[in-house]
C-alpha cells in the first residue's frame, strides 16, 4: 500500500500496535515471525504510522497476538471507515460525551424517550421481539437516560421532524406523556430542541437520522434500517456537522419550538 506518512490513522495505529507488542514484551523481530510474512522493519515502519496496514496484515496481527479483532476495530475506528457500531460503544459514547446534536425524523431520541413511548415504537419497529426482549430494550433506553439526563453534561441539542410531534404513537396518552416529559425538559434548559417543519422546502434530513457525539475525539453514529454506523474521520465528522448546520438552519427556533410542543400537548388533552 502506498506510503502515508504522517497520516493521523496511521499513527494513531501505529501507536496501539507499539503498546501492545511491547506490553506482550516481544521485540519487532519476534513479531515478524509470528507472523510470518512479513519484516521487522515493515512492523517499524507500521508503528512510525509511515504505513497504514492492509486488511490481511490486520488479520494476521489478531492472529498473531491473539486479539481477537482488536487491531481490525481499532483500524476501523481510527480511519473512520463506517464500522457496524456495537450498541454498548454506542451506549458508552453517549455517556461519555460533552455535547450531543442529534438530528431524528420519526422519533425523538432514544435517551429522551418515556418508557411507554419506547416500548410502543420498539413493538412497532420490531414486531419479531418477544415481550421479554422489548422490555430489555425499554430498560437499555432508560438506563441511557437516566445517566445522561442525571447531570448537566452532556449538553443536548436536538432537531426533530416535525411529524414526530403530530405522530400517535400508542395512544394520545402516551404521546402527552412523552411530550410532557420532552417540554420538561426544554423549559429548564436541560434540552435545546428545534423542530423542521413538514412543509419546509429544504429539507437537509433525507439521509436519515443521525447523532454529532462532541467529545475527544469527535464521532458520528448514523443510523441505517438494519444497523448502525460509528463514523471516525475528521472528514467524515466535518460533513455531518455541516448538515446538522443546515438542519437548524432550516428548522424553527427554539422558543417556537417550544410553543409547538404546548400547543400540540393541549390537542392531546382533549383527544
Amino acid at each position: 500500500m502506498a506510503d502515508t506518512k504522517g497520516s493521523t490513522a496511521a499513527r494513531r495505529f501505529g501507536r496501539e500496535l507499539s503498546r501492545l507488542r511491547k506490553g506482550r514484551e516481544l521485540t519487532q523481530d519476534a513479531l515478524a515471525r509470528l507472523i510470518g510474512d512479513v519484516s521487522a522493519s515493515h512492523l517499524s515502519n507500521l508503528e512510525r504510522g509511515y504505513r497504514e496496514p492492509t486488511p490481511g496484515l490486520v488479520a494476521r496481527l489478531d492472529a498473531a497476538m491473539r486479539l481477537g479483532d482488536h487491531f481490525a476495530r481499532t483500524w476501523d475506528d481510527v480511519s473512520g471507515s463506517g464500522r457496524q457500531a456495537w450498541l454498548e460503544e454506542v451506549s458508552v459514547l453517549l455517556r461519555q460525551a460533552a455535547a450531543l446534536y442529534d438530528y431524528q425524523g420519526f422519533v425523538f431520541p432514544g435517551y429522551l424517550q418515556t418508557d411507554a413511548y419506547a416500548r410502543t415504537i420498539i413493538r412497532a419497529g420490531a414486531p419479531w421481539l418477544s415481550a421479554e426482549q422489548v422490555e430489555d430494550k425499554v430498560n437499555e433506553r432508560r438506563a441511557d437516560a437516566d445517566a445522561i439526563l442525571a447531570t448537566e453534561s452532556p449538553s443536548l441539542w436536538a432537531v426533530v421532524d416535525g411529524t414526530v410531534l403530530d405522530r400517535r404513537y400508542g395512544s394520545a396518552k402516551i404521546m402527552l406523556e412523552q411530550l410532557t416529559h420532552v417540554a420538561d425538559l426544554v423549559e429548564r434548559d436541560r434540552l435545546h430542541l428545534q423542530v423542521l417543519p413538514p412543509a419546509s422546502a429544504r429539507h437537509p434530513g433525507v439521509s436519515g437520522s443521525f447523532i454529532v457525539i462532541g467529545g475527544n475525539p469527535d464521532a458520528v453514529y448514523a443510523e441505517s434500517i438494519h444497523e448502525g454506523q460509528i463514523v471516525t474521520s475528521a472528514e467524515g465528522v466535518a460533513r455531518y456537522r455541516m448538515l446538522y448546520g443546515a438542519l437548524q438552519a432550516a428548522a424553527l427556533d427554539h422558543d417556537t419550538t417550544a410553543t409547538m410542543l404546548r400547543d400540540e400537548m393541549r390537542k392531546l388533552e382533549h383527544e
